[in-house]
């Protein structure tokens, strides 16, 4: 009878560390803010679409991957070429936001980066830091005084700046900025 106890609870033990391993869809559609710090006058709602695979990791990170589409006045933010998307969430800290694909007759690879990503354990809060590319440059760079953030669920821009405000916590907001803690 004993024995018996403790095969079941080892089972449901086993069972429930599966079930947090193993991969979960996801398939959310929110409602933010694409802004710039320091601009008061750019704000623009925008329409985020979720759709992919989530999987916790044993090391703590948490990993997404799929389709990500993110509209601004009805236009993608990114080209549509890059298409399947990756996130990689360490734990407690920003995941980078990232794509590849294959190109040419010997399926070069090319990888895009378009920033950073900033989001809460349930994954329901979401602060982007996305890169601005220069013309001439292959890589891109962000700012805390002027740099383009994308978060959600957010209506304005107080809402926005709060969420981001708690879920980067490497900088300090200060005011319409962020800068880095010290």
């Amino acid at each position: 009878m004993k024995k018996s106890r403790i095969i079941i609870i080892a089972l449901l033990f086993l069972s429930l560390i599966i079930l947090y391993f193993y991969p979960k869809n996801y398939d959310e559609t929110f409602e933010g803010v694409y802004y710039q710090l320091g601009n008061s006058d750019l704000l623009e709602p925008v329409i985020i679409e979720l759709k992919g695979i989530t999987q916790n990791h044993i090391t703590g990170r948490k990993s997404f991957e799929g389709e990500i589409d993110i509209q601004v006045d009805e236009e993608m933010i990114f080209p549509d070429e890059w298409d399947d998307w990756q996130i990689s969430l360490p734990n407690g800290g920003p995941g980078n936001l990232f794509s590849e694909t294959k190109y040419g007759k010997e399926n070069f690879m090319n990888w895009y980066s378009a920033g950073w990503v900033y989001t809460n354990k349930k994954m329901d809060q979401f602060s982007i830091m996305l890169y601005e590319k220069k013309s001439d440059e292959s890589s891109g760079s962000w700012s805390g005084e002027d740099g383009f953030l994308i978060t959600f669920p957010a209506m304005t821009r107080e809402e926005a700046l709060k969420i981001s405000d708690e879920l980067i916590t490497s900088f300090t907001l200060d005011g319409d900025i962020f800068r880095v803690k010290e």
